[in-house]
Protein backbone atom coordinates (compact mmCIF):
# COMPACT_ATOMS: atom_id res chain seq x y z
CA UNK A 1 0.00 0.00 0.00
CA UNK A 2 1.96 3.47 -0.92
CA UNK A 3 1.89 6.36 1.02
CA UNK A 4 -0.85 8.17 -0.19
CA UNK A 5 -3.27 5.15 -0.09
CA UNK A 6 -2.26 5.00 3.85
CA UNK A 7 -3.06 8.25 3.95
CA UNK A 8 -6.32 8.27 2.48
CA UNK A 9 -7.23 5.71 5.21
CA UNK A 10 -5.98 7.82 7.96
CA UNK A 11 -8.17 10.64 6.82
CA UNK A 12 -11.08 8.79 6.40
CA UNK A 13 -11.26 9.90 2.49
CA UNK A 14 -13.46 7.41 0.19
CA UNK A 15 -12.48 6.94 -3.51
CA UNK A 16 -14.62 8.98 -5.47
CA UNK A 17 -14.67 5.75 -8.08
CA UNK A 18 -15.82 4.31 -5.41
CA UNK A 19 -18.61 6.61 -4.79
CA UNK A 20 -19.63 6.87 -8.17
CA UNK A 21 -19.45 3.66 -9.96
CA UNK A 22 -19.71 1.29 -6.74
CA UNK A 23 -23.14 -0.77 -6.39
CA UNK A 24 -25.31 0.80 -4.39
CA UNK A 25 -27.39 -1.08 -1.74
CA UNK A 26 -28.90 -0.35 1.36
CA UNK A 27 -27.05 -0.52 5.20
CA UNK A 28 -27.81 -0.77 8.38
CA UNK A 29 -25.13 0.80 10.64
CA UNK A 30 -24.85 -1.12 13.88
CA UNK A 31 -21.69 0.27 15.52
CA UNK A 32 -19.29 3.84 15.25
CA UNK A 33 -16.16 4.30 16.97
CA UNK A 34 -14.51 7.96 16.36
CA UNK A 35 -11.12 7.81 15.77
CA UNK A 36 -10.28 10.71 17.66
CA UNK A 37 -8.95 12.13 13.88
CA UNK A 38 -11.28 15.18 12.43
CA UNK A 39 -10.80 16.56 8.66
CA UNK A 40 -11.76 20.05 7.69
CA UNK A 41 -11.24 23.39 9.47
CA UNK A 42 -14.66 24.73 9.49
CA UNK A 43 -16.89 21.64 10.82
CA UNK A 44 -14.60 19.54 10.34
CA UNK A 45 -15.78 15.88 9.55
CA UNK A 46 -15.01 13.09 11.92
CA UNK A 47 -13.43 10.02 10.86
CA UNK A 48 -15.00 7.08 12.09
CA UNK A 49 -14.91 3.25 11.74
CA UNK A 50 -18.31 1.86 11.38
CA UNK A 51 -19.76 -1.32 10.76
CA UNK A 52 -22.09 -2.08 8.42
CA UNK A 53 -24.60 -5.10 7.74
CA UNK A 54 -24.69 -4.53 3.93
CA UNK A 55 -27.77 -5.88 1.44
CA UNK A 56 -27.79 -5.79 -2.24
CA UNK A 57 -30.04 -6.92 -4.66
CA UNK A 58 -29.87 -10.79 -5.20
CA UNK A 59 -26.85 -11.15 -2.69
CA UNK A 60 -27.15 -12.39 0.67
CA UNK A 61 -26.82 -9.99 3.86
CA UNK A 62 -23.43 -9.51 4.81
CA UNK A 63 -21.00 -7.20 7.46
CA UNK A 64 -18.38 -4.74 6.48
CA UNK A 65 -16.13 -2.30 7.98
CA UNK A 66 -15.36 1.05 6.58
CA UNK A 67 -13.33 4.15 7.53
CA UNK A 68 -14.98 7.36 6.63
CA UNK A 69 -15.28 11.24 7.40
CA UNK A 70 -18.94 11.66 8.78
CA UNK A 71 -20.16 15.00 9.33
CA UNK A 72 -20.71 16.38 13.07
CA UNK A 73 -24.49 17.32 11.68
CA UNK A 74 -24.63 13.73 10.72
CA UNK A 75 -22.72 11.80 13.32
CA UNK A 76 -25.89 11.60 15.99
CA UNK A 77 -27.98 10.10 13.70
CA UNK A 78 -25.46 7.44 13.13
CA UNK A 79 -25.54 6.38 16.53
CA UNK A 80 -28.68 6.33 17.72
CA UNK A 81 -29.09 3.01 16.79
CA UNK A 82 -29.71 1.26 13.89
CA UNK A 83 -29.49 3.68 10.70
CA UNK A 84 -30.79 2.67 7.66
CA UNK A 85 -28.11 4.45 4.86
CA UNK A 86 -27.19 3.75 0.94
CA UNK A 87 -23.88 2.19 0.51
CA UNK A 88 -21.74 1.94 -2.43
CA UNK A 89 -19.92 -1.57 -2.89
CA UNK A 90 -16.89 -2.04 -4.76
CA UNK A 91 -18.20 -4.91 -7.24
CA UNK A 92 -14.63 -6.69 -7.49
CA UNK A 93 -14.49 -6.86 -3.39
CA UNK A 94 -17.60 -6.46 -1.52
CA UNK A 95 -15.68 -5.93 1.54
CA UNK A 96 -15.06 -2.35 0.26
CA UNK A 97 -17.47 -0.26 1.08
CA UNK A 98 -18.38 3.57 1.81
CA UNK A 99 -21.51 4.78 3.03
CA UNK A 100 -23.06 7.22 0.58
CA UNK A 101 -25.00 9.95 2.73
CA UNK A 102 -25.96 11.48 -0.47
CA UNK A 103 -28.48 9.44 -1.71
CA UNK A 104 -31.75 7.37 0.02
CA UNK A 105 -31.36 3.76 0.59
CA UNK A 106 -32.50 1.39 -2.09
CA UNK A 107 -35.29 -0.84 -1.82
CA UNK A 108 -33.24 -4.39 -2.30
CA UNK A 109 -34.55 -8.06 -3.40
CA UNK A 110 -33.20 -10.03 -0.97
CA UNK A 111 -31.09 -13.32 -2.68
CA UNK A 112 -33.42 -16.54 -2.54
CA UNK A 113 -33.49 -18.64 0.80
CA UNK A 114 -32.59 -15.27 2.93
CA UNK A 115 -34.77 -15.46 5.66
CA UNK A 116 -35.39 -11.80 7.53
CA UNK A 117 -34.15 -11.34 11.07
CA UNK A 118 -37.36 -12.02 13.37
CA UNK A 119 -38.04 -10.17 16.65
CA UNK A 120 -38.29 -12.72 19.78
CA UNK A 121 -39.62 -9.63 22.21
Amino acid sequence: MGLFSKMKGFTGAVPKELLSDGLLGRGIVFEVVQTGVSVGQVNPDLVCDISVEVMLDDFPRYTAKCRQGIPTTVLPQLTAGQAMVAVRVNPNDHSEIALSLGEEPPTVTMAAGTALPTCTW
